[in-house]
């Protein structure tokens, strides 16, 4: 396959993701129908289905997308690389509210959120790709942490899931709800730099 011919493929299958996102959201995940994404993206039914197989392979594409995003932030920030723990949480909550409030990801939460009663099979596989695999990750190095006593932690993922539970709080429920539009990077620099404190001042080893 050519470089041009690539770029196409890649083209359309992020085209019918979008278009797919809208739809479900407009209609449903029950109500959707593969014709129905192929009408918004402005391709055949065919074309949706040379790409995804089934509309269940498709809003699974959706989730697996975001929550990549997601890692990739998180697991590719050179702030990262010296370990001290205010760098660190800083450079991971600017990361998270990044990925998490963007306007695709709280549209994918709000489908979870109708959907995933009826298909906890989907729900299940964005929160292991997603909010699992965060705490995981946190809970890693606040663990690496108290071993080297920089940092005093009993419940390394307790501590991991109640840092999250901090970053994300009320700027994630007013924009779910529509109330307020997403923060600005400046509004969520203030509101990490809050939370990194608050966190740090219970947990660093005096």
């Amino acid at each position: 396959m050519t470089a041009a011919r690539e770029s196409g493929t890649a083209t359309r299958r992020a085209g019918i993701l979008a278009a797919a996102r809208r739809v479900f959201l407009r209609e449903s995940y029950a109500g959707a129908s593969m014709e129905s994404i192929a009408q918004e993206a402005g391709v055949s039914k065919q074309t949706v289905y040379n790409h995804f197989g089934s509309k269940e392979e498709l809003f699974q594409a959706l989730v697996r997308g975001r929550c990549q995003s997601l890692c990739n932030a998180l697991e590719n920030d050179a702030r990262y690389e010296d370990g001290d723990p205010e760098q660190v949480l800083s450079a991971f909550g600017d990361n998270i509210l990044a990925v998490m409030l963007a306007e695709e990801s709280l549209d994918l939460y709000r489908l979870l959120q109708a959907e995933g009663r009826n298909h906890p099979e989907l729900a299940q596989e964005f929160y292991a790709m997603g909010p699992d695999r965060t705490a995981r990750l946190l809970t890693e190095y606040l663990t690496e942490q108290a071993r080297a006593g920089v940092l005093d932690v009993d419940a390394p993922r307790v501590a991991a899931e109640q840092f999250v539970t901090m970053l994300m709080g009320h700027l994630r429920v007013r924009s779910l709800l529509g109330l307020a539009p997403a923060p600005d990077a400046a509004e969520r620099r203030r509101y990490v730099e809050s939370a990194v404190r608050i966190f740090l001042g219970g947990i660093r080893r005096r």
